[in-house]
C-alpha cells in the first residue's frame, strides 16, 4: 500500500474579515452561496487576501485538486494500492475514499470541499470525503503512515522513477509526504525517515508526484519494470 499525504493544504472557507470583499460578494451572488460557505481562492480573491496573515500560503485548493486527480486516476489507485490523505493548515484531516474519481472541473471539486468543510462528510450518508478536526501533521503521520515516510521536497537525495521503484519493491508499504502550499516552508519540520528531491529546482506538488507515482506503479503493478 502506498500512502500519499498532502500536508498543510491551503484549503479553507473564506474568513470573516473578507466576507465584504468585492470578489467574495460577486462570487456569493453568482453562486447563490453565503460568503462563509465559499472556498478561499487566490485566483479570485488575490487582492482582498493581501490583508490576511500568511496570505501567500493560503487559498490554493487547486493544488489539492491536481494531486487528487493524479493519485485517484492512477493505475495504482485502480488496483486499490493507494491511500490519499489531505491535511489542512487548520489541522483538519480529509480522508479520500479509494474509489473516488475527482471531478475534472475545478469548480465541481471546490463545491465538494466547501460542503465537506461545512458538513464533515460528502455526500451525506455514504461519504467519499470525510473530515476530522484537530489532527496535527505529526499526529497524522504517527497514526496513518504505513512503512517509511519519505518527504518529497527540495532537499535530500535526488530520486526519480528508478529509485522510487527500487524503494517500493524493498519496502512494500511506503508513505510519501508532499507540501500542499504554494510558498514558504513547513510550519514545523515533519517527522520523516527520508527526504527526496526529484529535480534540481523547485517543483509543484503535482510535478514532484509524477515520477514517484510512476516508480511505484512500475514496482507494484508492472512486474518490476523500471529497475534502472
Amino acid at each position: 500500500m502506498i500512502t500519499f499525504v498532502l500536508g498543510e493544504c491551503a484549503i479553507e472557507l473564506v474568513p470573516s474579515e473578507l466576507h465584504g470583499a468585492p470578489s467574495v460578494k460577486r462570487r456569493s451572488r453568482a453562486r447563490r452561496r453565503a460568503p462563509e460557505h465559499l472556498l478561499l481562492d487566490q485566483a479570485q480573491d488575490h487582492a482582498a487576501m493581501a490583508q490576511l496573515p500568511d496570505a501567500k500560503r493560503r487559498g490554493r485548493p487547486d493544488i489539492a485538486h491536481l494531486v487528487a486527480l493524479l493519485v485517484q486516476d492512477s493505475p495504482l489507485s485502480a488496483a486499490r494500492r493507494t491511500r490519499l490523505l489531505l491535511h489542512t493548515q487548520d489541522d483538519a484531516l480529509v480522508r479520500v475514499r479509494p474509489d473516488l474519481r475527482p471531478p475534472r472541473a475545478q469548480g465541481a471539486f471546490y463545491k465538494l470541499l466547501e460542503d465537506l468543510l461545512r458538513q464533515g462528510e460528502v455526500p451525506l450518508g455514504r461519504p467519499l470525503l470525510t473530515l476530522e478536526r484537530d489532527r496535527p501533521l505529526a499526529d497524522v503521520l504517527a497514526r496513518e503512515a504505513q512503512g517509511p515516510v519519505v518527504l518529497l521536497g527540495e532537499g535530500g537525495e535526488l530520486s526519480r522513477t528508478p529509485e522510487a521503484a527500487r524503494f517500493c519493491r524493498e519496502h512494500g508499504d511506503v508513505t510519501f509526504l508532499l507540501g500542499g502550499f504554494a510558498h514558504g516552508d513547513w510550519r514545523a519540520r515533519p517527522p520523516v525517515e527520508r527526504e527526496w528531491r526529484v529535480s534540481e529546482g523547485p517543483l509543484t506538488a503535482a510535478a514532484a508526484l509524477v515520477p514517484v507515482l510512476a516508480g511505484c506503479e512500475d514496482a507494484l503493478l508492472f512486474g518490476g519494470a523500471g529497475k534502472g
